[in-house]
């Protein structure tokens, strides 16, 4: 038995990380024991992070809320007490913007608008300002003023401004006398005017100066720069840079003229070439090319007989004309007459053709051959005349070029380009400094910019608006600070939240996890606490399975349920985990262990006397101390009456024949000891069990408390089964799925 205390539940491999639903626990986890030598688990040396401080106000949220909103409130009424009001009085200057954006149009214009605007506000603070503006025979009419020395300083810092728009900065000024704070600021404001008057002048004046000066100056340069370069070019026999350009420009122009009629010439050649070409193809294809009939009736009409014949023709279709309009039949006959003397001289045309065709044919391509001839002739002396002129023309563009080399402006000494650039350079900058004086003369005065908008009107109550936001500031700060604080000290107890801060925080192996159950649903009848009630029921069910499980494969038949402090849930855990065996056919005896403290008797109802410390004394036997309860195959063995020899006697040997005689009797036997820190007495019975269940509350148990009970379970090679943790929503019982009620 001694030698199997310390194995795990089942070897098998480590258990996968918990769902999200919380279903934690697996059979044959190994036990996680930690070296008292290493280092703190995450648990416990995590700082805070934002999940668990509002985990930690989540429960304490009654509490910590109603001491942030008392301080956050007592915040507010104190600001509100301590901190006098003011009667106070406001005015609005308007600001224009430089002018026409046409006249005055600027890359930097709206910089410079809003180094304007931040600038009179500055202004109008200014203690040297204030302390020539409170010497005017209106300030000193005033009571603030006059008795009051330092009445600048305090103006300095009572002076408020705030720009309400674009070109609108409003003055604010708070004081105890609200018959005269209104007064007081529209002299401040009518003074602020006219030094801005006074300024402008003087400013407008001193720049004007500045600028004709540095003008006269820059164009005596100018001058002296032009005299220089009239004397270089004089010297070098250079006409003046801008005749040059103009001549430059007019000669390029004409070498432009001259290379396209250069081109044309070029043009007119090819077109010209490729007519001969034309020629000389239609000379060598005139001997075998056929003739057309007209060019036959054309050889024709050269022919003597053919011309008589011609000739009778064209005189009887005249006389034709002359008789086809008239209507008397003597006359029609004659037409007739004569339209068949046409029709004969017509057939002996065509003879005539006939006979003489070869000859015909040979007049025709003579003819063709001269005229080809001709042609091809002039088209050889239009080429000639355009080879001449281009001859021409290319001597006429390099007389140009040379004119050009000689004239081109670039090609003058360095040192006179650069001096001419120089005074182009020179010009223009002249330029811009004459329109920036003629802009300067056009540019409104300041005084103009800057006007009083709305005068500020005599203060009739105190102004509470400022105090109101900063009481609330100052209430709002510390609501969440108190919360915060709150939250860090409900942190720093380190309550256990959630299951994963047991595994993954503590390292420890997690059984199972059992969902809450209300107090109102313990003994509750309705469907809402019956399915409750399942919910719990199941959970202690699945922890009961792996213990089957592992009572199977190894020897597992004594179990106690601990836990770090007292009210952690231990013995409703225990009491449920021995119904779950009874249930389960399972001959099963719960001793109340928790000697000091006993609970189980009430649970069942059964008497506290004689039990378990009547037994440890000697003073009753085990069979008188068992008793069986409501439950089928469940026996309970109450605590008895508890004390010092009772604890003394845990530590004698007999404890472990007791127990021994009961593993003979019962199949399970579930402990319900006393907590692992306040005593001893934990300590003193996990030397006679099987395994040890932690039972960890949430929201109760402390992450502190926990590792410390399970280390010192540890040092005493007390096996331990793993922690279970009860109130957990993500338990099993979170499943959608509901399971019918059912009656034990």
């Amino acid at each position: 038995m001694q030698e199997q205390k310390n194995q795990p539940l089942a070897t098998v491999a480590p258990e996968p990380p918990p769902s999200p639903r919380g279903a934690l626990a697996l059979t044959g986890a190994p036990v996680v024991i930690a070296d008292p030598t290493s280092t703190a688990p995450p648990g416990l040396a995590g700082g805070p992070t934002l999940a668990s401080l509002v985990q930690a106000i989540r429960r304490r949220w009654l509490l910590a809320f109603g001491i942030a909103l008392l301080g956050g409130t007592s915040a507010v009424l104190a600001v509100l007490s301590l901190w006098p009001a003011k009667y106070a009085a406001s005015a609005r200057l308007q600001i224009a913007s430089r002018g026409d954006p046409g006249i005055f149009a600027q890359t930097d214009h709206d910089e410079d608008f809003l180094t304007f605007k931040t600038n009179i506000a500055a202004a109008l603070k200014s203690p040297l300002f204030l302390n020539t503006a409170l010497k005017s025979d209106e300030a000193q009419k005033l009571a603030l003023v006059r008795d009051n020395p330092g009445a600048a300083e305090w103006l300095s810092e009572a002076l408020k401004t705030d720009f309400k728009g674009p070109g609108i900065l409003e003055v604010r000024l708070g004081a105890d006398n609200g018959g005269e704070v209104a007064a007081l600021l529209n002299v401040v404001l009518r003074e602020f005017i006219k030094d801005l008057r006074l300024k402008d002048a003087s400013r407008r004046s001193t720049k004007t100066r500045e600028l004709e000066s540095s003008l006269a100056a820059r164009k005596r340069k100018l001058d002296e720069k032009r005299s220089r370069l009239r004397t270089l070019e004089h010297q070098g026999g250079f006409d003046d840079l801008e005749t040059a350009k103009v001549r430059f420009a007019a000669i390029l122009a004409r070498r432009s003229a001259v290379e396209k009629d250069l081109s044309d010439c070029g043009k007119e050649q090819a077109k010209i070439q490729q007519q001969l070409v034309y020629f000389a193809r239609a000379e060598k294809d005139l001997p075998s090319r056929a003739l057309t009939d007209k060019q036959l009736d054309d050889a024709l009409e050269k022919d003597p007989r053919a011309q008589g014949i011609l000739l009778q023709i064209a005189s009887i279709e005249k006389d034709i004309l002359g008789l086809r309009n008239v209507q008397e039949p003597r006359l029609s006959q004659e037409l007739k007459v004569h339209k068949s003397k046409k029709a004969f001289a017509q057939q002996e045309l065509l003879r005539l053709r006939s006979e003489v065709r070869p000859e015909l044919e040979r007049r025709a391509r003579a003819d063709i051959a001269d005229e080809i001839a001709f042609k091809k002739e002039s088209a050889e002396l239009k080429l000639q005349e355009l080879k001449e002129e281009e001859v021409f023309l290319r001597e006429k563009v390099k007389s140009v070029e040379m004119e050009a080399d000689k004239t081109n402006p670039s090609r003058r000494p360095d040192n006179m380009i650069a001096l001419a650039e120089d005074i182009r350079e020179e010009d223009y900058n002249l330029q811009k400094l004459s329109e920036k004086i003629g802009l300067l003369a056009m540019e409104p005065p300041a005084s103009s910019r800057v006007t009083v908008l709305q005068e500020a009107l005599e203060a009739m109550n105190k102004d509470m608006s400022r105090h109101y936001k900063v009481a609330g500031a100052a209430g709002i700060g510390l609501f969440g600070l108190l919360l915060f604080g709150m939250a860090l000290v409900e942190f720093r107890t380190r309550r256990i939240s959630a299951a994963t801060e047991v595994s993954d925080g503590l390292g420890m192996s997690l059984v199972a996890t059992l969902p809450p159950l209300p107090q109102h649903a313990r003994n509750g009848h309705t469907p809402r606490d019956q399915h409750l009630q399942n919910r719990l029921t199941e959970a202690v069910d699945g922890l009961r399975t792996m213990l089957l499980h592992a009572a199977r494969t190894e020897k597992l038949h004594t179990v106690m349920v601990t836990s770090a402090l007292g009210g952690e849930g231990k013995t409703s855990l225990a009491s449920q985990l021995a119904a779950s065996l009874a249930r389960a056919w399972r001959k099963t005896l719960l001793i109340d262990g928790d000697l000091r403290n006993p609970a189980a008797h009430k649970l069942f109802d059964v008497p506290q006397e004689p039990g378990f410390c009547e037994v440890l004394r000697g003073e009753a036997a085990v069979n008188d101390s068992v008793r069986p309860t409501s439950l089928s195959r469940l026996w309970i063995m109450p605590a008895g009456q508890w004390d010092a020899h009772a604890v003394q006697a845990l530590a004698q040997e007999n404890v472990h024949d007791l127990f021994e005689q009961l593993k003979q009797q019962y199949d399970f036997i579930v402990v319900d000891s006393s907590p692992v820190l306040p005593v001893a007495d934990a300590l003193l019975l996990g030397q006679h069990v099987d395994g040890v269940l932690l039972s960890v509350l949430r929201d109760v148990s402390r992450t502190p408390a926990v590792y410390a009970a399970q280390q010192r379970l540890n040092n005493l090679s007390i096996r331990t089964l793993g922690a279970v943790v009860i109130g957990d929503p993500g338990g099993p019982g979170s499943l959608a799925y509901q399971y019918p009620a059912r009656s034990v």
